[in-house]
This record gives structure tokens, C-alpha cells and sequence, in this order.
């Protein structure tokens, strides 16, 4: 989505969502800050929705696979963030449908746009990579083809890049494959 645009006041936890609810917008909520949500291009939702789309189709049916708008939850009560795709099996995550967050994220994507590549790439990264049920977190480039994908050790992230619509990406810890190519479906990069 597009980059963030701070509102000037501190909120509780419980104002920003009163906030949320008041004025229909998503906003991340960061120590009191909030944020406001920007939208998007046609691009970056065909990305997100086709993403959301095969990662839903190919894994189990107690797992959950949300795009846009429910957060996750970076710390309790402080720090809250919307990714473009989310992907949970917890059981608490998945069992309370009318909940707008989650706790224990296994995958996130993020698709990148020019306002919100450094966000993404710096920020976000470094509180997603923090959560640890997150195996895997995903960069999707929307004016290329490129996708970089952090995978989980058991001490450390490995790192790696897709950059050929023939690639297939694997992520064994939750037994999905996905070929670069449907990421990338009914999207023209020039």
C-alpha cells in the first residue's frame, strides 16, 4: 500500500481503535502514532490478490491467508502493522473470524511501491523478522520482476532472489510452492 501519513496526536491502544472504527481508514499504530494507510495501484492489488489467492488455494483448510486488512501484531499494545498478505495456521489467529489482527504470522508479503520501498525493505522488515513464529517474509517489486525471499534458520534469515517468471519459489517449513510466474499473473511490466 502507500506510505504511511502520520497523524499529529498521541492515542492509547484503545483510541486507535476507536479511531480505526470512527473514521474507516487503517491506520498502523506505532507508541501512540498513528498512521494512515494510502492506497495502492492496479498493479500492486493484482500482485497482493493473486498472491492471497494461490497461497489460500494451496495450503490446508485450518490455515488463513488474509490480504490488506487485518494487521499483525508486532507488540502487544504498542505496536501494530497492515501487510499486503498475511498467512497464519494459529489456532487463536484463526479461530476468532470477527478479530481485525493477528499474533503469530508464519508468512507475510509485502509488494513494494516507490513510497513505500524503504518503509518496507527497513522497518517493517526489522519488526516482522522479530516476531517468531514469522518463517518466511516476501518483497514483491511491482515495476520489475524481482522477489526477494527471507527464509528462517534456526539462528539466522538465508536470503534469496526470483527474478525469472519460470522460477518457482519453495517454502518447505509450510509446504507450499509458488511459481513466480503466478505472482506476476495478468501483469504487464515493460
Amino acid at each position: 500500500m502507500g506510505q504511511a501519513k502520520q497523524k499529529e496526536e498521541q492515542y492509547t491502544y484503545e483510541e486507535y481503535l476507536a479511531l480505526e472504527q470512527q473514521d474507516h481508514i487503517r491506520y498502523e499504530y506505532y507508541r501512540g502514532e498513528v498512521f494512515a494507510m494510502a492506497g495502492g495501484t492496479k498493479r500492486h492489488n493484482q500482485i497482493s490478490l493473486n498472491t492471497q489467492r494461490i497461497i489460500d488455494n494451496l495450503t490446508p483448510d485450518d490455515c488463513r491467508t488474509y490480504m490488506g486488512d487485518v494487521k499483525v501484531e508486532i507488540d502487544s499494545l504498542t505496536h501494530y502493522i497492515y501487510p499486503d498478505v498475511v498467512f497464519t495456521c494459529d489456532s487463536e489467529d484463526v479461530s476468532d473470524e470477527l478479530e481485525s489482527k493477528i499474533k503469530a504470522p508464519s508468512l507475510i508479503v509485502e509488494v513494494l511501491s516507490k513510497s513505500t520501498r524503504g518503509y518496507d525493505q527497513d522497518e517493517k522488515q526489522a519488526a516482522y523478522l522479530r516476531l517468531p513464529s514469522l518463517l518466511y517474509y516476501v518483497l514483491v517489486d511491482q515495476y520489475k520482476y524481482d522477489i526477494q525471499v527471507y527464509e528462517r534458520l534456526t539462528d539466522s534469515w538465508n536470503y534469496k532472489i526470483y527474478q525469472n517468471l519460470d522460477d518457482v519459489i519453495k517454502f518447505p517449513q509450510i509446504g507450499l510452492q509458488i511459481p513466480v510466474s503466478e505472482i506476476y499473473r495478468k501483469v504487464k511490466i515493460s
